[in-house]
């Protein structure tokens, strides 16, 4: 399952010294980069997990309902009708 891996897949972003050669960028330009990816892993993450919560709480609601239709039908069931 996707969630058992969450601690690992949001690893710190490295550190790339700059040097003038660089114009002093790479280290802003890679964490900038890394840090959007952290970003969209967790919001990826989050939308499962209410993705995950709906079905569950839709299952619970058929669950319920099922489970109500059949006291009705049980106690139905119980009803005599008068005899004529």
């Amino acid at each position: 399952m996707t969630l058992a891996a969450t601690g690992a897949a949001l690893a710190d972003c490295p550190v790339i010294p700059d040097t003038a050669a660089t114009h002093y960028i790479d280290n802003k330009t890679a964490l900038a980069v890394c840090r959007q990816n952290e970003i969209a892993f967790a919001t990826r993450l989050h939308q499962q997990q209410l993705d995950m919560q709906a079905a569950f709480q839709a299952q619970q609601q058929n669950f319920q309902m099922q489970l109500r239709l059949q006291q009705t039908y049980n106690a139905a069931r119980q009803v005599t009708l008068p005899q004529f």
